[in-house]
Protein backbone atom coordinates (compact mmCIF):
# COMPACT_ATOMS: atom_id res chain seq x y z
CA UNK A 1 0.00 0.00 0.00
CA UNK A 2 1.29 3.37 -0.76
CA UNK A 3 0.12 6.56 0.99
CA UNK A 4 0.44 9.65 -0.73
CA UNK A 5 -0.14 13.20 0.99
CA UNK A 6 -2.02 15.79 -1.18
CA UNK A 7 0.39 18.92 -2.14
CA UNK A 8 0.26 22.13 0.10
CA UNK A 9 1.73 25.30 -0.43
CA UNK A 10 5.16 25.30 1.43
CA UNK A 11 5.84 26.00 5.00
CA UNK A 12 7.81 29.34 5.97
CA UNK A 13 11.25 30.07 4.33
CA UNK A 14 14.48 29.50 7.23
CA UNK A 15 16.74 31.39 8.87
CA UNK A 16 15.54 34.99 8.29
CA UNK A 17 18.24 37.68 8.77
CA UNK A 18 19.54 40.53 7.52
CA UNK A 19 23.31 40.84 5.90
CA UNK A 20 24.16 44.48 5.18
CA UNK A 21 22.72 47.42 6.62
CA UNK A 22 23.03 51.09 5.44
CA UNK A 23 21.91 54.07 5.93
CA UNK A 24 19.05 54.00 3.29
CA UNK A 25 18.74 50.26 2.52
CA UNK A 26 18.74 46.56 4.50
CA UNK A 27 19.84 43.25 2.54
CA UNK A 28 17.00 40.71 3.59
CA UNK A 29 18.35 36.95 2.96
CA UNK A 30 16.37 33.60 4.43
CA UNK A 31 17.10 29.42 2.86
CA UNK A 32 14.64 27.44 1.28
CA UNK A 33 11.66 26.76 3.11
CA UNK A 34 11.91 22.95 5.02
CA UNK A 35 9.28 21.30 2.90
CA UNK A 36 8.36 22.11 -0.46
CA UNK A 37 4.83 19.92 -0.20
CA UNK A 38 5.20 18.03 -3.79
CA UNK A 39 5.12 21.74 -5.67
CA UNK A 40 8.10 23.12 -7.20
CA UNK A 41 8.72 27.41 -5.66
CA UNK A 42 8.04 29.59 -8.06
CA UNK A 43 8.40 33.18 -5.99
CA UNK A 44 8.73 34.95 -2.83
CA UNK A 45 7.20 37.69 -1.12
CA UNK A 46 8.69 40.06 1.72
CA UNK A 47 6.19 42.16 3.10
CA UNK A 48 7.65 45.07 5.64
CA UNK A 49 6.28 48.03 7.88
CA UNK A 50 8.55 50.87 9.04
CA UNK A 51 8.25 51.00 12.94
CA UNK A 52 9.73 54.21 13.60
CA UNK A 53 12.23 57.13 11.85
CA UNK A 54 14.98 57.55 14.83
CA UNK A 55 12.72 57.44 18.28
CA UNK A 56 9.88 58.62 17.23
CA UNK A 57 7.23 55.99 16.31
CA UNK A 58 6.30 56.39 12.40
CA UNK A 59 2.52 54.93 12.59
CA UNK A 60 2.14 58.47 14.10
CA UNK A 61 3.77 60.66 12.08
CA UNK A 62 2.07 60.03 8.99
CA UNK A 63 -1.76 59.66 9.49
CA UNK A 64 -5.01 60.04 6.33
CA UNK A 65 -4.62 63.22 4.83
CA UNK A 66 -1.27 64.14 6.21
CA UNK A 67 -2.06 65.24 9.33
CA UNK A 68 0.00 64.75 12.26
CA UNK A 69 -0.71 61.97 15.38
CA UNK A 70 -1.74 63.80 18.54
CA UNK A 71 0.08 61.39 20.63
CA UNK A 72 3.65 63.41 19.35
CA UNK A 73 5.27 66.09 21.49
CA UNK A 74 5.53 69.52 19.66
CA UNK A 75 9.16 69.00 18.83
CA UNK A 76 8.04 65.84 17.14
CA UNK A 77 5.56 67.33 15.34
CA UNK A 78 7.75 69.55 13.70
CA UNK A 79 10.10 67.30 12.65
CA UNK A 80 8.03 64.92 11.01
CA UNK A 81 6.77 68.33 9.43
CA UNK A 82 9.84 68.92 8.33
CA UNK A 83 10.60 65.44 6.85
CA UNK A 84 7.63 65.52 5.35
CA UNK A 85 7.67 69.00 3.10
CA UNK A 86 11.72 67.66 2.40
CA UNK A 87 10.84 63.74 1.22
CA UNK A 88 7.33 64.97 -0.29
CA UNK A 89 6.37 62.35 -2.36
CA UNK A 90 9.53 60.12 -1.73
CA UNK A 91 8.99 56.47 -1.39
CA UNK A 92 11.09 56.36 1.80
CA UNK A 93 8.06 58.09 3.35
CA UNK A 94 5.95 55.04 2.92
CA UNK A 95 4.78 53.00 5.73
CA UNK A 96 5.82 49.83 4.52
CA UNK A 97 4.84 47.16 1.25
CA UNK A 98 5.06 44.04 -0.30
CA UNK A 99 7.18 42.85 -2.67
CA UNK A 100 7.02 40.38 -5.03
CA UNK A 101 6.32 38.73 -8.67
CA UNK A 102 10.19 39.04 -9.23
CA UNK A 103 12.36 37.47 -6.17
CA UNK A 104 13.97 34.26 -7.59
CA UNK A 105 16.45 34.63 -5.42
CA UNK A 106 16.69 33.54 -1.36
CA UNK A 107 17.21 37.59 -0.79
CA UNK A 108 16.18 41.24 -1.53
CA UNK A 109 17.62 44.63 -0.60
CA UNK A 110 14.58 46.93 0.82
CA UNK A 111 15.60 50.15 -0.17
CA UNK A 112 15.12 53.25 -0.36
CA UNK A 113 14.91 54.19 3.11
CA UNK A 114 15.56 56.77 5.37
CA UNK A 115 18.12 56.80 7.63
CA UNK A 116 17.73 55.50 10.86
CA UNK A 117 14.63 53.70 10.03
CA UNK A 118 13.35 50.83 12.27
CA UNK A 119 11.38 48.68 10.12
CA UNK A 120 10.27 44.78 10.53
CA UNK A 121 9.97 41.91 8.15
CA UNK A 122 9.23 38.35 7.36
CA UNK A 123 9.03 36.61 4.41
CA UNK A 124 6.58 33.61 2.62
CA UNK A 125 7.38 31.28 -0.61
CA UNK A 126 4.74 30.34 -2.82
CA UNK A 127 4.43 27.02 -5.09
CA UNK A 128 1.90 25.72 -7.43
CA UNK A 129 -0.43 25.22 -4.72
CA UNK A 130 -0.26 29.03 -3.33
CA UNK A 131 1.43 30.89 -0.72
CA UNK A 132 3.10 29.09 2.80
CA UNK A 133 3.42 30.83 6.27
CA UNK A 134 4.87 34.09 6.90
CA UNK A 135 8.48 33.83 8.89
CA UNK A 136 8.18 35.34 12.18
CA UNK A 137 9.12 39.39 12.42
CA UNK A 138 12.39 40.24 12.28
CA UNK A 139 13.60 44.08 13.18
CA UNK A 140 16.31 46.38 11.81
CA UNK A 141 17.39 49.29 12.03
CA UNK A 142 19.36 51.60 9.19
CA UNK A 143 22.17 53.29 10.36
CA UNK A 144 21.71 56.69 11.62
CA UNK A 145 22.65 59.43 8.87
CA UNK A 146 20.15 61.53 11.14
CA UNK A 147 20.71 64.28 13.43
CA UNK A 148 18.77 64.09 16.89
CA UNK A 149 15.28 65.71 16.80
CA UNK A 150 16.14 69.46 16.95
CA UNK A 151 14.83 71.95 19.07
CA UNK A 152 13.61 74.61 16.80
CA UNK A 153 13.71 73.19 13.22
CA UNK A 154 11.39 75.24 11.39
CA UNK A 155 11.19 78.22 13.59
CA UNK A 156 14.52 80.42 12.12
CA UNK A 157 13.68 81.94 8.68
CA UNK A 158 10.13 80.55 8.20
CA UNK A 159 7.60 81.80 6.08
CA UNK A 160 4.18 83.07 7.60
CA UNK A 161 2.30 81.10 4.72
CA UNK A 162 4.24 77.62 5.19
CA UNK A 163 5.85 78.01 8.87
CA UNK A 164 8.48 75.96 7.09
CA UNK A 165 12.62 77.62 6.88
CA UNK A 166 12.67 77.99 2.50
Amino acid sequence: IRVRTPNAPPTAPQDLRFDMVKETSVFVRWEEPAFLHGGGLVDYEVSFRILAIGDVPFKSAVQVGGSVGLSQSKKEKRFFECLKKKYHGDKRLSEGGVVSGRLWSLGHTLNPLLPATRLEFSVRAKNTEGWGDMTALLTACTLSGLPDLPEDVCDEGATKQTGFVE
